[in-house]
């Protein structure tokens, strides 16, 4: 959907748009800014205030903004991205993402069995959960790596990521920042590609209309970065903290924000969370396609092949959202295993499934107290 708006309705070009075929449920909310990556499919780079505003403004571009980039009249080869050809609020942006890594994760409401929790502690290790749900450091000293793991799920999200653009006009040439940048966008660009020089460019022409919001973020980094704990990687090794104007800075992170996440041998790839909280955020995988934790510990062809959305109300027994009604009437039907690129699959994350049903009450035990 982010994609249509950016390159498509937004530029005027509807040869661009493409099925919004690739449901996705929503992100934990108070994990956000502490993850080094923030997208399912890892497009994003995340852990700086600055990365936050342009992964935020994206979404705003996404729902309900009003973008509408143009060639500048007096100056051609320039193209006009904020101002009055955009509605975003900057401060309220970074007044939420300061209010967002101050919250913390829910504590599960209902009494826990401690001596089960204790088991299902040791099988949350044996069964090697902890290596990709564990909060490990990331690249920065308040965050947490957030690898990229093929786990055999639905890959419709991922591959959509990939598609290219069919015309570009009025961006043709324009990259980030539109001076310096390494790659201009051509008719063959990624829509990603478009979506990472609107974002970009939007955040460095309002810094100097008018800064409030996007120089908050950038004060806030500068007062505040440390060197990564992590093993740098190019970007983050030697980000200036001392003597850096706000335009260089900015400059440096936005360069390459958003990117073209490849398909690999191994297949797509999405991100593995922090599970704090995770009794609160049913339904599960990136999809939202299956109901509860319960489900998750099913070997996919268990696994509910249709259930109803739309209720408030917590399965405390399965560990998710009540199926059995919904406001909308809507049922979910999930597609067979041999379906895994539709976007409807449940199939895949195998962690867990093979346990006793005493193990893998165990283990829901635990998850509840994270």
């Amino acid at each position: 959907m982010i994609f249509n708006r950016v390159s498509g309705l937004d530029l005027g070009l509807p040869q661009n748009i493409r099925n919004a075929d690739a449901p996705v449920r929503y992100p934990f909310l108070w994990n956000a800014s502490r993850q080094d990556k923030t997208q399912w499919n890892g497009a994003a780079e995340n852990g700086l205030y600055t990365m936050a505003m342009g992964r935020n403004l994206g979404e705003v571009f996404g729902v309900f903004g009003r973008f509408k980039p143009m060639r500048n009249v007096l100056l051609p080869d320039f193209v006009n991205f904020a101002g009055r050809n955009n509605s975003a609020n900057f401060h309220n942006l970074q007044q939420l993402e300061t209010l967002i890594a101050k919250l913390p994760a829910p504590r599960y409401p209902l009494p826990i069995d401690p001596a089960l929790a204790t088991r299902g502690k040791a099988l949350f290790v044996s069964e090697q959960c902890m290596n990709c749900h564990w909060p490990v450091p990331g690249r920065f000293k308040n965050t947490w790596k957030t690898p990229l793991t093929p786990e055999d799920t639905d890959s419709r999200m991922f591959v959509n990521a990939q598609t290219k653009i069919k015309a570009i006009a009025p961006l043709e040439g324009v990259t980030v920042p539109q001076l310096f940048g390494p790659k201009p966008l051509t008719p063959n660009s990624g829509q990603i590609d478009v979506l990472g020089t609107s974002v970009g460019n939007t955040l460095l022409e309002q810094l100097t209309l008018d800064p409030d919001g996007v120089l908050e973020a950038i004060l806030a980094d500068l007062r505040t970065l440390t060197i990564p704990q992590a093993k740098p990687t190019p970007r983050t090794a030697a980000i200036p903290t001392a003597g850096v104007t706000p335009q260089a800075f900015l400059q440096s992170q936005m360069r390459d924000l958003y990117r073209q996440v490849g398909l690999d041998q191994t297949g797509a790839a999405y991100e593995a969370r922090v599970l704090n909280g995770i009794w609160a955020v049913a339904p599960y995988l990136h999809n939202g396609s299956v109901p509860n934790l319960w489900a998750l510990l099913q070997k996919p062809a268990d696994r509910p092949k249709k259930f109803m959305l739309g209720s408030k109300e917590f399965d405390p027994k399965n560990v998710g959202l009540d199926t059995t009604t919904s406001p909308f009437n809507f049922t979910y039907l999930a597609t067979p295993c041999d379906m895994i690129n539709d976007g409807n699959s449940n199939c895949g994350h195998y962690w867990g499934t093979n346990l006793s049903d005493d193990d893998k009450w165990a283990l829901i035990e635990y998850m509840k107290q994270l």
